[in-house]
């Protein structure tokens, strides 16, 4: 989970049960939802315990576990939680005149990113510009591969790197296209010379996590298929090898960013290392080492500089200034996150390559659109194979000409959305359970900017004209929308009726 916090509740009824750990530190967790048929359903949090290596201690809740009932639906649940992060959680980042103080600008209001792996030639700084030529904005992008190693193999020593990459660096920094390069942030290879024990032994495993009888904790990807230790974060060594990393790649190579791999995504592990400086198993030693971690990369990062990592995990983000989304594709989700974090943190990126079709791509750049996201994380060659590349554009260019009331305002309420036209697939290749997403072909969020102005987004990702009737908390009158459609509707009750052509994005301010 992304959050300490579940919640059920009943669209009919408009009433529901919030589920939260409030746990300011905090500690790892893992929450569990079951509903079999003909049984109640549970909710549960499990917690690994601390000091797994002494008998008859006791134990404590990290945090306070909370059930309470609310009134509403998941967004009445997302400020339950919200109130509890605005006031206690150690995560917090430091805001000023509503703004995070370490976030660079052009990160804050950055649109769009690509993303490419590098092969041995400068040919992929060609495909970044031309497809940032064609699309018309500077947009940053994710480099892979940049070091001479294969992917997931040899970590973490990524020195040397190709002779290309910092000559393609440095062309699309000349185009305003910022550069940020891939490491991972919690693996060495048990094997890091080819197949040669080199630095593993000697160096790694006195500092990696482990079971009780000192067992290396492992893991294997596809991507390389060998064995791969998990690095204790509280160790001085890994500490140091990743601001030893970083130095190089922001003072020596002058990239924009880093994304550091897996913090955000990969779960704790229970090390119960004697020698490691945290007490054995669970608790909020974890978070806390990672963030003393980053805070060592933090004391070199340069001006205008900053860090991503995967995925979502919300108590990072004080040292993290933004997260990778590419997940974000399961069926009937919602933006809670968004709505708890925007403007904490800037969220980036769906994953195109598991589109499985285009009613997949559509869908993934209109949510990513009225959800606030920063789009795109697409490959060049993706981009140019888009089944329907001028509505991706459209989203795009509405992102970055909007954008103000993304990073400088709030998510408030969804509308609720009545369609007789649908959008279905169970082509998406992984996430979706099942390959299932399905949506009206409406998409729509309202928005509100710091100065008062409010923005309600009206998307239609179909191929086929539609008026749906959406309920808001609009204030009655007629508005006029901009974008596709302009025209002037009238709102009563909070409940308006327009009509959309197809792939067309509008919008009204209010």
């Amino acid at each position: 989970a992304s959050m300490e916090y579940m919640a059920l509740w009943h669209s009919g009824a408009g009433r529901g049960l919030y589920y939260g750990l409030h746990d300011p530190a905090p500690a790892y967790k893992k929450l569990h939802y079951e509903k079999q048929e003909g049984l109640l359903p549970f909710l549960k949090a499990c917690m690994p315990l601390r000091d797994i290596d002494k008998a008859a201690n006791s134990q404590a809740l990290e945090g306070v576990c909370l059930w309470q009932l609310f009134d509403g639906d998941w967004y009445d649940a997302a400020m339950l939680y919200k109130a509890f992060f605005e006031q206690h959680a150690s995560w917090k980042p430091m805001m000023e005149e509503g703004k995070r103080k370490d976030t660079p600008d052009w990160l804050r209001t950055n649109p769009h990113w690509w993303r490419k792996r590098m092969k041995w030639d400068e040919a992929f700084a060609d495909e970044i510009i031309e497809a940032d030529e064609k699309l018309g904005l500077a947009s940053p992008v994710h480099l892979y591969d940049w070091f001479q190693i294969p992917y997931d193999t040899n970590y973490p020593h990524y020195f040397p790197a190709k002779e290309a990459f910092v000559p393609g660096m440095r062309r699309l920094q000349e185009k305003g296209i910022r550069v940020m390069p891939y490491i991972n942030g919690r693996l060495w290879d048990t094997h890091d010379k080819g197949k040669e024990d080199w630095q593993f032994t000697a160096v790694a495993r006195p500092n990696c996590t482990k079971k009780r009888g000192d067992q290396p904790f492992l893991e294997v990807y596809p991507t390389s298929n060998i064995e791969l230790a998990i690095m204790c974060p509280s160790t001085a060594l890994w500490q140091e090898k990743q601001q030893e990393i970083m130095e190089t790649l922001f003072h020596e190579f002058g990239v924009d960013a880093v994304y550091i791999d897996q913090i955000g995504a990969a779960q704790a592990y229970p090390c119960e290392d004697p020698s490691h400086s945290h007490r054995a198993g669970g608790g909020s030693w974890w978070v806390e080492s990672y963030r003393n971690l980053l805070d060592h990369v933090r004391q070199i990062l340069p001006e205008g500089r900053c860090l991503t990592t995967e995925c979502t995990s919300d108590p990072y983000m004080k040292d993290i200034q933004a997260y990778l989304s590419w997940i974000w594709i399961k069926n009937d989700q919602v933006p809670a996150f968004m709505a708890i974090y925007n403007g904490y943190v800037a969220v980036f990126g769906r994953n195109y390559l598991y589109a499985g079709d285009w009613i997949g791509e559509n869908i993934f750049a209109a949510q990513s659109l009225t959800y606030g996201e920063q789009m795109g994380w697409i490959l060049p060659e993706t981009y140019k194979g888009l089944t329907h590349g001028e509505f991706y554009d459209k989203c795009v260019h509405t992102r970055s000409a909007l954008g103000s009331f993304f990073y400088d305002g709030r998510l408030l309420r969804s509308p609720k959305i009545e369609d007789k036209v649908k959008l279905k697939t169970t082509k998406i290749k992984v996430e979706a359970y099942g390959g299932l997403l399905e949506h009206t072909a409406t998409f729509s969020e309202y928005w509100e900017r710091k100065d008062g102005k409010r923005l309600l987004l009206l998307v239609n990702a179909s191929r086929k004209e539609t008026t749906p009737t959406l309920q808001a908390q609009i204030p009655d009158g007629t508005y006029t929308t901009e974008g596709d459609v302009q025209a002037e509707i009238t709102a009563k009750d909070g409940v308006l009726t327009v009509t959309l052509p197809p792939l067309s994005v509008s919008y009204i301010i209010l």
